[in-house]
């Protein structure tokens, strides 16, 4: 099954966007805020200084060839030093861990961080290294140390469950067996 026959999924996570209810579903140690981008109206979590957010989500259906699970997110850094996203399946091992620097010029006089955010998109990627007896998540998001000028800015999480297309293999209706075709691919001449 090639990654692009997957159908997506519903966001597993919730709370992603850091809206109203975010603390049910986050728990957050350290210096942070919650903003709202004026231009947009989007929300999203601001962490500074060594500050922490974790966020656990259960896997409705075991990992295999046919259920891969996929994420991606939003993210500005904030500062010169880098920020990290880290997963960890259930058992604690490492299958996402990566780091976020600023885009912004390294000698560049910056003002404390403003509500209108510049994200970018991190894009959707397969997490590889789960497993089919992991049946939970655990999603740690660490802002770099140095202050209120160090950290990272959060939005758009998503974790979703892309399964393969169905395949009609048997039909019965009144239990009597109709026969199925094999699909074939439509030719054009």
């Amino acid at each position: 099954m090639s990654i692009a026959e997957l159908i997506e999924g519903r966001n597993l996570l919730t709370h992603g966007e850091f809206s109203n209810g975010w603390q049910t579903s986050w728990v957050v140690e350290g210096t942070h805020q919650v903003r709202e981008d004026s231009a947009t109206g989007k929300t999203y979590l601001q962490i500074y200084n060594g500050a922490t957010a974790q966020c656990s989500v259960d896997l409705p259906v075991r990992p295999d060839t046919d259920a891969v699970y996929w994420f991606s997110f939003s993210y500005e850094g904030i500062g010169s030093k880098p920020s990290n996203v880290t997963i960890k399946d259930d058992g604690g091992n490492v299958i996402f861990d990566e780091s976020f620097m600023t885009r912004l010029e390294q000698d560049a006089e910056r003002e404390a961080p403003s509500p209108l955010a510049d994200f970018r998109p991190y894009p959707p990627k397969d997490l590889e290294g789960l497993e089919r007896k992991n049946v939970r998540v655990n999603l740690i998001i660490n802002a770099a140390s140095g202050g209120n000028r160090e950290g990272i800015s959060i939005t758009g999480f998503k974790l979703d469950l892309r399964l393969a297309p169905l395949e009609l293999k048997a039909l019965s209706l009144d239990g009597r067996q109709i026969p199925v075709a094999p699909l074939s691919q439509p030719t054009f001449s």
